[in-house]
């Protein structure tokens, strides 16, 4: 009595589930399971559900992030975890933004960028072995609803930030480099950015990016070298 097709979706999300799993013990890591309702809200740059324990007459907040939690694990001696779990953000909502969404989330100590690149591509390719026979091109979605196949055969590009930026708007981040001189390059342009003139050096320059570069990448791309204005949580 259902659409088909919602069937095997599910079935397809849980088959997917299952072997990163498996990736993931054969990579060596333990999974944990961390608490959701915390004192602060940490993990992430995002806005908390609030509620409220009875017991203690106290305020708690859903997490946004397992982030924290992971790396307690990681201090505590488990150099290699990850958690599937719930996620909840009080923000808007659009195609690629839900208020309640399941995230991975992994932690391996010792490891920089590099090393989390080619295990996410390692990982990919065995999902992707196991769950589709080898094939590496997929329909998928985007954010506007436009059906794109999408290509995960690797090597993945790896592509500075500043790069992509210049390439697709002539703008050199590197000679911007302060919120005067990339709001004149900007408006040189004629490059239009929502609230433009509320946002910080960092947030324009993502602002930019997102604009002018982003709606451009179909085919997994890894984006490195943001500045450091971008990156607090980086290593």
């Amino acid at each position: 009595i259902t659409d088909r097709s919602s069937y095997d979706r599910m079935v397809f999300r849980s088959r997917f589930v299952q072997k990163l799993r498996e990736f993931y013990y054969r990579e060596g890591f333990i999974e944990v399971e961390t608490p959701t309702l915390g004192n602060t809200a940490s993990g992430a740059l995002a806005n908390p559900f609030i509620t409220h324990i009875d017991s203690i007459d106290a305020d708690l907040y859903l997490r946004i992030a397992p982030e924290t939690s992971l790396k307690k694990c990681t201090v505590g001696g488990m150099e290699k975890v990850f958690e599937i779990g719930k996620q909840f953000r009080n923000e808007g909502i659009d195609p690629s933004h839900l208020p309640e969404f399941t995230s991975v989330e992994h932690y391996a100590v010792y490891w920089n960028y590099i090393d989390n690149m080619d295990f996410t591509e390692r990982m990919f390719t065995y999902i992707l072995a196991e769950l589709m026979g080898g094939k590496r091109e997929v329909e998928i979605l985007n954010s506007k609803g436009e059906t794109n196949m999408v290509d995960f055969s690797g090597p993945w590009p790896r592509v500075s930030i500043r790069d992509l930026i210049l390439e697709n708007s002539g703008i050199d981040m590197y000679r911007a480099d302060t919120l005067d001189k990339l709001r004149a390059a900007i408006t040189e342009k004629g490059i239009q950015i929502d609230g433009f003139l509320k946002h910080s050096y960092g947030t324009l320059i993502d602002k930019l990016y997102k604009q002018v570069a982003r709606p451009k990448l179909i085919n997994p791309t890894f984006l490195i070298h943001q500045p450091l204005v971008l990156s607090p949580l980086a290593r």
